[in-house]
């Protein structure tokens, strides 16, 4: 008997990935049934996968309650250090944070594209920073609703946004994602937090495509959301130093 597919992909994988996506995006452990429910899929067959994944380390359980495996942080890791720029943004960001953040009320992010959020996978803030401001590493924000989001989107083919978060919401933003196009810059003014600006710029690899974004954010920040202010042009010659580190390691 041979394996059965679906839309041209195996489908005990599609519903293992079904799975691992609901676990990830789940905020707490998930029993099978809970899992069963939100990905549509019979109870019985969630509840192999689940010990399938549970056995390779991709899940664990405990107590009937399930959630994403140890491997995982392994699989991240080497996604980022994949993309060739992850170990060099220390020095930059660290550089971007004491010689010209210093003691402003600051925090310096770098965050990569999943999917249709922003993941945040470094960060850096001055002792003069609210904390209620650094937010935690590994936090999702909306790719289309942060700068550090915009600024990717920017680069990217319109059809693939277009696909990506939808035509409607596209032409919302359409504007935006030209003027940042042309500046390299993106701003944002309390759309992730309230009170909080920031400032984004990409960071592309050695084909010009946008892998990762850097940013300044603050409470302070509003009188400097322009191209042409000396943070929006520090944040994106600091993603430029780092898109030209990304190609020096792959030439």
């Amino acid at each position: 008997m041979g394996t059965a597919r679906t839309n041209g992909g195996v489908q005990s994988v599609r519903r293992a990935a079904a799975v691992l996506s609901t676990l990830a995006e789940s905020q707490s452990p998930l029993s099978a049934a809970e899992v069963a429910r939100r990905t549509n899929l019979n109870r019985t067959i969630v509840y192999r996968l689940l010990r399938t994944l549970e056995s390779d380390g991709l899940v664990r359980g405990d107590g009937g309650r399930f959630s994403l495996g140890e491997m995982h942080l392994r699989f991240g890791q080497s996604y980022l250090e994949g993309l060739g720029f992850y170990r060099s943004t220390l020095a930059y960001a660290v550089l971007l944070s004491t010689r010209f953040v210093g003691d402003r009320p600051w925090v310096v992010s770098l965050g990569v594209p999943v999917v249709d959020e922003i993941m945040l996978v470094d960060r850096h803030w001055s002792n003069q920073a609210p904390l209620d401001i650094i937010l935690d590493i590994g936090v999702r924000l909306p790719i289309a609703g942060s700068a550090l989001g915009r600024s990717i989107l920017a680069l990217r083919p319109e059809a693939d946004v277009r696909r990506l978060i939808g035509d409607d919401h596209y032409e919302q933003i359409a504007d935006r994602l030209a003027e940042v196009r042309g500046s390299r810059v993106s701003f944002a003014d309390g759309e992730v937090q309230a009170g909080v600006c920031a400032v984004a710029s990409p960071i592309c690899d050695a084909s010009g495509e946008p892998v990762a974004a850097i940013a300044v954010s603050g409470t302070d920040l509003r009188p400097h959301l322009d191209p042409c202010s000396e943070v929006a042009q520090r944040v994106r010659r600091a993603a430029e130093d780092l898109g030209r580190e990304v190609r020096s390691r792959v030439s």
